[in-house]
């Protein structure tokens, strides 16, 4: 019986099967009820209700330690081994971040031998420590060879080898002039920022948070997919509906310009005769301007011209008409934008006050869409991808518990 089932001997085995029995499905209780009636087989258990076999005597697979592959005795494994030894390598992990960002914020030079001495100095430290680190793994090992089945000191390796290369043999080479113009090799200070990588072996809940985000990975995508969609439906509706609005606007500017152009002549009375004949203007004789007839009140507000530009000042209750226009040509001029404007102002929340307003003066109707986006993205969408994350972390903790256990 290699998968299906196991043979008991004894009733006391029969009544464990009883129990297994219930822990699994009520169609699999039947199935199982039906096959004893028959007496298919005596004394029989099923296997667990996860698809596998229940067997608590089944050894499990230990976990992999670099440290079984160390010596047992010698100065060298000791140290390797010792708990000081880790605690000091990961100090000086994070001093050499903070290091890095110091260097490139006051290291100016492209060669180390050029650099003042601080920096000279702290670059050969780390290089010789990490060396030495180095070093003392590999001598700690039984086999020499099954180093390169250890990923971590795979990786330091390269990391140090790449370390020895920039600070030593390039500031030697770069002495003599042959290599003064790789400006690139700085750009390889940035990979010593993945050794903090090592510092979340020593925080488990960090590599609980990674290990949920990695699980989280297919369902943060589909709700960011959700998300897209939705903002893509919603921008078309907006571009579109925006657009026939500063269509309007653009009309209107045009006719006022039309008729400003019209009331510039130099002879006062010629002016206002053209702007007279002109079916869409209208002449003010108290202020000498050629107004366009078909401008309401708040458009032909207190105006100014100024250069042969139209700038209103509506006063402090209300903005600029033409302002508010070009605010949402700019913000709605095409579906891209109008995605960009809506996942800034309706998700993130962003200036919604700034936004919203604008809508509520201009265009009320598209205000009711632009909160109904609100209530769907930032409330909905974005809670329920918290949801599925919290959730994820949580059977991710729950499971690292499990196999600790």
């Amino acid at each position: 019986h290699p998968l299906g089932w196991l043979t008991m001997s004894s009733e006391e085995d029969l009544r464990s099967g009883e129990t297994v029995e219930e822990e699994c499905s009520p169609k699999k209780n039947a199935l199982l009820q039906r096959r004893k009636s028959r007496r298919i087989q005596e004394h029989e258990i099923p296997r667990s209700c996860y698809g596998g076999i229940n067997d608590p005597k089944k050894p499990q697979k230990s976990s992999y330690s670099v440290f079984d592959e160390y010596h047992t005795e010698g100065v060298v494994a000791l140290i390797a081994r010792s708990r000081g030894f880790e605690i000091v390598t990961l100090a000086i992990i994070a001093l050499n971040a903070v290091w890095i960002g110091y260097d490139t914020d006051n290291n100016k030079e492209v060669m180390l031998l050029d650099a003042q001495p601080q920096f000279v100095i702290m670059e050969n430290f780390f290089c010789a420590y990490f060396t030495l680190e180095i070093c003392v793994r590999f001598a700690a090992f039984r086999v020499k060879q099954r180093c390169l089945r250890d990923a971590w000191f795979v990786f330091d390796s390269c990391l140090a080898v790449l370390m020895i290369t920039e600070t030593w043999v390039i500031a030697f080479l770069g002495s003599s002039g042959g290599l003064s113009d790789l400006t690139f090799l700085r750009l390889l200070r940035l990979l010593r920022l993945t050794r903090m990588v090592r510092l979340m072996r020593s925080v488990p809940e960090l590599v609980t948070l990674v290990k949920g985000m990695k699980a989280a990975t297919r369902s943060v995508a589909t709700t960011l997919g959700l998300l897209i969609l939705m903002m893509y439906v919603v921008a078309i509706v907006f571009t579109q509906q925006i657009d026939t609005i500063t269509s309007e606007h653009d009309e209107i500017m045009e006719v006022v310009l039309d008729c400003w152009n019209l009331g510039q002549h130099e002879d006062g009375a010629r002016a206002a005769a053209d702007c007279a004949a002109a079916a869409t203007c209208t002449w003010d004789q108290d202020l000498g301007l050629c107004w366009a007839s078909g401008l309401t009140l708040e458009q032909r507000s207190v105006c100014h011209w100024r250069s042969e530009l139209l700038t209103c000042d509506w006063g402090d209750e209300e903005q600029t008409w033409h302002e508010d226009m070009q605010t949402l040509a700019s913000s709605y001029s095409g579906i891209a934008r109008s995605m960009l404007t809506l996942f800034i102002g309706a998700t993130l929340c962003d200036n919604l006050t700034d936004y919203s307003d604008i809508l509520r003066r201009r265009a009320f109707g598209l205000l009711w869409v632009f909160m109904g986006f609100i209530l769907l993205s930032s409330f909905t969408v974005l809670n329920m991808l918290i949801g599925v994350l919290c959730e994820v972390v949580s059977a991710t903790a729950k499971g690292e518990q499990e196999q600790g256990l």
